[in-house]
């Protein structure tokens, strides 16, 4: 140990610190002699004074002594965020006993291990949450009902006879073996915490504190308890405002706060939510590793920011750091009063060797120690005497260190900073999380073999887990074609026929149609090599028509049993070719193929079963020579020629072979080795191994019943085998990446098993105009887009008579899903209420990774851009902006397009310019097509052409989009969230560069707006309300742009409402909303007699505006409305139409809307038949038409901002009226006719260069 390494630990020892001989209550009964009459706690529109709160508590805990509360005694608390809550906790602690709280939200099975082992003698609840928790043994103590007989009570503070060194919580956190462990803390502990927190950060009789965090996370004892003892006000919010920005925003702005704690994921989501900060906040953040980027955005925003460090082992927070504004990593800081931290080798330290403490700068694991430590871990001596080890380094008896696991280092400035875990726990979304728990939940499925659970960071930058997976399910497995008696739940034994066995379950055919997926059963198994029979108990886990899988649940030395049969089999049964024994397994593959023979003859067969050499092949029913000819097909050494479609391969294969046997009217042919198409087949044979396993949806719904939805993976790998380490560790750093391998798959081809997947598959057969589909098959997989959702839903709708809406559409993609919604509508008589996306969800995607950030600062050159950015140049919009800005400045444009080559990219520019009347060859040497994709990572492009273009450009301009009015959020997220998202990484690389984003005006289309005289281009957003996927994505769109400029990123927001045609030209797009509802009128001869007006905006104003508006540094942060002042009559609309010869008739809204049913879902080419869903009230549920909802209808949007970032110009926005809609008509109505045969595209395409 050296010199400095030696000072700072004398300086990390000497953190002795007077603190209280109290417990925690006693230190809040004195606070209420000192204040009795401030508010001590409020919550929403209600508060207890101090004496009030604590009157309360002693009644309540003189009732508990009543019921045997005493020292030490664990008292369950199970009740939401309230003021019976804090009463409860404070209640709990004055009758000595101890609190362990209770989130409803878990698991059953994780809250009654919890209430089991804790052995809860008293549980505090409420009726609500009382109905939620498992059986129990516990005392139950109901604060509604149980609120009269408590009053009686004395109101005095009762003596417990409890000691600062008798428990005050146990805290269950996750647990390495696969249970939660309790972590039990005294009142020492935390009063010393309580004590040194009050000091440093600092809190005083004048502050407000809001309490957001959940009682289940130990560091809301800070958040009560820490203003209780100093006589401050503790505002306590619901867990529903704990997670909504904006109702937290006005609760700290409206209260007064001026401290709050919370984890970096909350503060992240108050900063998304365009949260500006308080210069009288003191900000505390902990729960999991503070970025540099999110500490200096918080510093600008308070007074101070404070960096919280420690485990729930040694009391909430065991380090502190005031953060300063810097580039550097955030230290952790240093310990806390009476705490000590030491860095050791951990190499050393997990050897059980001498604690050697780390150089200065040298990574070691930390240890703490000190009065915060917990006595342990309740009812695991083994796990607490691992944990908690001697303390070599004091003097003093007893003293212990807590072993944190974490890799930390020393810095020259005396604070410590945190490197990350050395040991498999995680921190994600604040949650600590121990892996070994999920992998324990994943042992317990008896498909499973081995599992690793890790924690990998995305391309976003976002931690997710991913568990890799070897299951027994995907060994090789062996041919067994034998009867078998099967019991099944105490009926009659049933005789099936084997066709497969391997080490974990087996193969049936000509199962009972009663049989179901799940079911136990027993096997009566005659094996071959095994003299007795076997009575094996198993699980139904899949059954395909007359074909079933069953998983073994055998003892050790069936096992051995069945290994030893398998062997045999292995050896005898394999093909054989020139006495060379082959012993490759055969897996279960039922296909028709057709087979050549040399005499050129075809046959039509069925393949049975297939190996990597060989397949077996069966007469086909329906083959002409399928009969009593039958063993006249196959002769030994037969040559055939095979053209069969595999599973998990694209292409159709054409497999030469020759028959080595055959019996009746099967036949084993052996694959020539020499042929390129042979390499396929282990790709299919590992394709079916796998998909006849298990299923994503079923190994989440099978960890849901053990752990939060926290802890649940996001996605599953198979794998053939575990990477280790030479000394035959699993190697996690060897673990391929989630994109790299394959991900547990979803059932192979299953027939439809009911009337009503019957009825579906003949639908979607018709709509898709395919030969066959699957239950499980994917309906946008397949190639369902917005038309032919709408046909779909229609012919469901007239089918069964039940009433779908879209998103049910996303929500159950596939025949099976969608059988079972439809049976509960059938069932309820109601319409599918399917679960929008919530506004938590909106609110998370609108969080931007810390990786997007400024590599250097930006500044402005004063130059005009040399070279720009654009994406959508191939939709309408895009098409002028790219005018537009050929026009107004000399800069080259590269353009973002979809293109297989260059030259075709180059080709749909130049189209789409010709086809809106804008083509001008002398610009064209400055347009440059990127072939890339707005939907995938790096826009599609390889990293060096990501870091050539980032190098390249000077400005982007953000047009590219999924445009589509019906779809959900989840439809569009894609290319419209995580396609901006990309977008701001390539603005912050190399050099930072301005964003210039289209949004639009459908982000007011809210009920929260509503009424609003003036919707101002600067009114902060709101996301509550907003139903249709589109908005909801440019919503998110703009709350990254807009938090990207907060990070240094020059951003501008551009708003237009709807757009229509060139005000000169008449050039308009055929598939936009406007003309699809003018082109809807005129098929349908009939408009509804809406008194609305319509904001309609030519187009060459909007990309003129957002040009001129983009090169003008003043605009920088700002956002614009681009609208036109002249709003036009539905009713002018509708006889300019009449003006051409149109015949249109008025009926009321309900009268047309109904014509518009019959008409539209009955033509599929109806210009309206995709956006029924927008017009009609079954679908949408709202209570007024959507043309009085949408963005195009006429409503008071401010655009100071556009009009004076124009002044001076000649950008004038044009009215549309009689005379221009002439225009527009003569562009889309060539000689007042309808062009006949006229499609619209497909509306789910992306109209940009995306």
């Amino acid at each position: 140990m050296n010199l400095i390494t030696q000072k700072l630990l004398g300086n990390w020892k000497n953190t002795q610190a007077d603190y209280p001989n109290q417990c925690l209550h006693q230190l809040v009964e004195s606070q209420v002699e000192l204040t009795p009459d401030s508010i001590a706690v409020s919550f929403e529109d209600s508060s207890l004074t101090y004496r009030e709160l604590n009157s309360k508590a002693n009644q309540l805990a003189r009732y508990l002594q009543t019921l045997g509360v005493e020292p030490d005694a664990l008292v369950g608390i199970c009740v939401e965020r309230s003021l019976d809550m804090v009463i409860g906790l404070l209640g709990i602690l004055k009758a000595g006993g101890a609190y362990v709280p209770l989130d409803p939200s878990y698991p059953q099975d994780r809250l009654a291990f919890m209430i089991e082992d804790s052995q809860c003698r008293v549980l505090l609840s409420n009726s609500e949450q009382l109905e939620r928790l498992p059986e129990h043994q516990a005392k139950v103590v109901c604060l509604e009902t149980d609120r009269e007989t408590i009053a009686q009570y004395s109101q005095e503070n009762p003596d417990s006879g409890v000691k600062p060194d008798n428990l005050a919580y146990t805290i269950y956190t996750s647990g390495s073996t696969g249970k939660p462990k309790g972590v039990q803390i005294g009142h020492q502990a935390l009063v010393n915490f309580l004590t040194s927190m009050s000091q440093v950060p600092g809190v005083t009789q004048e502050d407000v504190l809001v309490a957001v965090t959940t009682i289940s996370f130990d560091i809301a004892g800070l958040e009560l308890y820490l203003p209780m003892i100093v006589g401050a006000r503790v505002v306590l919010v619901s867990r529903e405002v704990a997670s909504d920005p904006t109702r937290l925003i006005k609760v700290i702005e409206q209260s007064g706060t001026t401290v709050m704690q919370a984890t970096p994921a909350t503060w992240r989501m108050l900063l998304a939510a365009g949260w500006q900060g308080d210069s009288n906040l003191k900000i505390l953040c902990g729960g999991e590793a503070m970025s540099r980027e999110l500490a200096n955005q918080l510093l600008v925003r308070s007074s101070s920011v404070w960096n919280m460090y420690g485990p729930t082992e040694t009391t909430v927070w065991s380090a502190v750091q005031q953060v300063k504004l810097e580039n550097s990593n955030v230290p952790i800081g240093q310990p806390i009063a009476n705490t000590q931290i030491y860095l050791v080798d951990p190499e050393q330290r997990q050897n059980n060797q001498q604690l050697q403490l780390v150089p200065l700068g040298e990574p070691g694991e930390l240890l703490i120690g000190g009065v915060g430590l917990a006595r342990g871990y309740l009812n695991r001596p083994e796990l607490t005497e691992e944990r908690f080890i001697p303390d070599p380094f004091s003097n003093q008896p007893g003293a212990r260190l807590y072993c944190t696991g974490d890799l930390a280092r020393y810095l020259p400035d005396d604070t410590i900073e945190c490197l990350g875990r050395i040991d498999h726990q995680v921190k994600i979304r604040g949650f600590r999380i121990e892996l070994g728990e999920i992998e324990s939940a994943l042992y317990q499925h008896p498909g499973i073999k081995e599992a690793v659970v890790t924690a990998v960071e995305d391309d976003f930058g976002e931690k997710r887990l991913v568990a890799y997976l070897l299951t027994d399910l995907s060994v090789e497995r062996v041919q067994l074609q034998s009867s078998c008696l099967v019991e099944l739940d105490g009926g009659s034994p049933v005789t099936v026929t084997t066709v497969d066995l391997s080490p974990t379950g087996i193969c049936l055919a000509d199962v009972p149609v009663a049989w179901k997926q799940g079911q136990q059963l027993y096997l009566h198994l005659q094996l071959p090599g095994i003299q007795e029979e076997l009575r094996l108990r198993g699980t139904l886990a899949w059954r395909e028509e007359e074909y079933a899988g069953v998983l073994f649940q055998t003892t050790s030395m069936e096992q051995a049993l069945l290994n030893q049969s398998i062997k045999q089999i292995l050896q005898t049964e394999g093909l054989v070719v020139k006495d060379l024994r082959r012993t490759e397994p055969r897996i279960p593959l039922k296909r028709n193929c057709l087979a050549q023979l040399k005499s050129g003859q075809t046959l039509e067969l069925v393949t049975q079963n297939i190996s990597r050499g060989g397949i077996r092949l069966t007469a086909s029913r329906h083959s002409e020579q399928s009969d009593n000819k039958t063993t006249n097909i196959w002769q030994e050494g037969q040559r055939l020629r095979l053209r069969l479609q595999l599973p998990g391969v694209q292409n159709e294969l054409l497999l030469k072979g020759t028959v080595i046997w055959h019996f009746g009217e099967s036949a084993g042919l052996v694959f020539d080795a020499a042929q390129p198409q042979v390499e396929q087949i282990p790709q299919s044979i590992d394709y079916i191994i796998e998909t006849q396993g298990l299923s994503l949806a079923h190994l989440r719904s099978f960890l849901k019943e053990k752990l939060p939805e926290y802890m649940l993976p996001s996605a599953f790998v198979l794998l053939d085998k575990l990477p280790l380490t030479p000394n035959l560790k699993v190697d996690r750093k060897a673990l391929p990446a989630p994109n790299q391998a394959k991900l547990v798959l979803m059932d192979e081809f299953v027939a439809p098993r009911t009337p009503i997947e019957e009825q579906l598959a003949q639908i979607w057969l018709e709509v898709l105009e395919i030969k066959r589909v699957g239950i499980h098959d994917n309906f946008f997989d397949l190639g369902g887009h917005s038309l032919l959702t709408a046909q779909l839903l229609s012919q469901i709708r007239k089918t069964f008579q039940v009433e779908l809406p879209l998103l049910s559409l996303f929500e159950a993609p596939t025949i099976a899903e969608l059988a079972q919604e439809i049976t509960v509508v059938q069932n309820s008589q109601s319409n599918s209420q399917q679960a929008s996306t919530t506004v938590q969800e909106l609110q998370a995607d609108a969080v931007l990774e810390p990786s997007i950030c400024p590599e250097v600062p930006y500044t402005d050159s004063g130059e005009r851009p040399q070279h720009i950015f654009l994406t959508g140049a191939t939709g309408f919009l895009g098409a002028f902006l790219l005018h537009e800005l050929l026009q107004q400045t000399e800069a080259t444009i590269y353009c973002l397009v979809r293109c297989p080559n260059l030259e075709i990219g180059k080709q749909k520019l130049r189209n789409n310019l010709k086809r809106y009347l804008l083509p001008d060859e002398s610009f064209e040497h400055r347009i440059v097509p990127v072939r890339g994709d707005l939907t995938k990572p790096l826009l599609g492009l390889s990293k060096q052409e990501f870091q050539q273009l980032a190098t390249e450009i000077d400005t982007i301009y953000h047009n590219g989009a999924f445009v589509n009015l019906i779809y959900p959020y989840t439809a569009l997220r894609t290319a419209n969230v995580l396609g901006t998202k990309e977008i701001l990484k390539l603005a912050s690389q190399v050099k930072v560069k301005p964003v210039h984003f289209i949004s639009t005006l459908d982000v007011f289309q809210s009920p929260h707006y509503t009424g609003m005289e003036v919707i101002s281009e600067d009114i902060n957003l709101e996301c509550e309300g907003l139903a249709d996927g589109y908005a909801q994505s440019k919503w998110v769109g703009e709350q990254l742009v807009m938090a990207a400029h907060a990070r240094g990123i020059p951003g501008c927001i551009y708003r237009p409402g709807m757009i229509t045609g060139h005000s000169q030209s008449g050039a308009s797009s055929t598939d936009d909303l406007i003309t699809r509802l003018i082109k809807g009128l005129i098929q349908l001869g009939s408009a509804p007699d809406l008194d609305i007006k319509l904001s309609l905006t030519p187009v060459d104003y909007v990309s003129r505006a957002i040009v001129n508006l983009s090169q003008q540094p003043a605009s920088l942060g700002k956002a614009f409305h681009l609208v036109s002042p002249d709003a036009l009559h539905f009713r002018e609309l509708v006889q300019a139409i009449q003006t051409f010869g149109y015949f249109i008739q008025w009926n009321d809204y309900d009268q047309w809307q109904a014509k518009l049913l019959r008409v539209a879902s009955a033509q599929s080419d109806h210009a309206l038949s995709p956006l029924l869903f927008l017009f009609t009230e079954w679908v949408t549920g709202n209570e007024r038409p959507y043309l009085e909802t949408a963005a195009l209808v006429s409503q008071a949007f401010d655009y100071q901002n556009t009009l004076a970032g124009l002044a001076g110009t000649n950008t004038i926005c044009p009215a549309v009226d009689a005379s221009l809609l002439q225009t527009y008509f003569a562009y889309l109505l060539p000689e007042g006719k309808l062009l006949p045969g006229d499609k619209f595209s497909d509306s789910c395409q992306i109209r940009c260069a995306a």
